[in-house]
Parts: structure tokens; C-alpha cells; sequence
């Protein structure tokens, strides 16, 4: 969740450089490998619980509504105009991505449930 969080802190705080946007880009690829690790090590040591899926996906959303929160809060600092566009912009990518989310997750627990076993 911290390196989500990082992810919108970088864009924010080097709005604009090519330096901002590739420490973005490091702790996506850093909060995506930890978001996969940890669901891997619970299946591989059989400690998985509902309550741990839950929080991993409570989690994923508190990094995802960071990181549009930063961009937003980068836009409305170092830009002028345009504040409620992209206000609505930013507000339904994170609603798309919360819901694409959602549903990878219930596809891949259908997958595991009847598939697997």
C-alpha cells in the first residue's frame, strides 16, 4: 500500500519531469510485485483467509485512490483551469479501475474454485 502511495507522491511532488515520471513508473512496478508476492506466499504457506483477501483488496483501492488523488492534486497545483473536467476524469478512472479490480479478482476465484479445486 506504501508503495502505492509513493507512486502518486512521485508524480506530485516531480510533476512534469521525465525524472518524476520514471520514479512513478519504479514504484508501480515495485507496488505490482509486492501486490502479487503477497497473495503467492499465502497460497504457497496455505495461510490465504478471507479476511486476507479482503484487506489486499482494501488495501489496492486505498493505493489506486492515491495515486488519482496525487494526479489530480498535481494538476490543480502546477496547471490552471480545467479543475472540474478533470476532476471527473480522474474520479471515473478510478471507479473504472476499482471495478476491473473487482472483477479480475472474481474471475480469477471462479478460476481457482473450479479449476483448481
Amino acid at each position: 500500500m506504501f508503495a502505492g502511495m509513493a507512486v502518486g507522491l512521485s508524480y506530485f511532488s516531480y510533476y512534469g519531469t521525465l525524472y518524476g515520471a520514471w520514479l512513478g513508473l519504479s514504484f508501480m512496478v515495485l507496488h505490482s510485485w509486492l501486490d502479487s508476492a503477497d497473495g503467492q506466499l499465502a497460497r504457497a504457506t496455505g495461510k490465504t483467509s478471507p479476511w486476507g483477501r479482503t484487506v489486499d483488496g482494501m488495501c489496492d483501492n486505498i493505493s489506486f485512490i492515491a495515486i488519482y488523488t496525487f494526479l489530480f492534486a498535481a494538476h490543480v497545483h502546477y496547471e490552471s483551469g480545467a479543475v472540474l473536467p478533470v476532476l471527473i476524469l480522474a474520479s471515473l478512472a478510478g471507479i473504472s479501475h476499482s471495478t476491473h479490480c473487482a472483477l479480475t479478482e472474481f474471475q480469477r476465484m471462479l478460476f481457482l474454485t473450479f479449476c483448481m479445486g
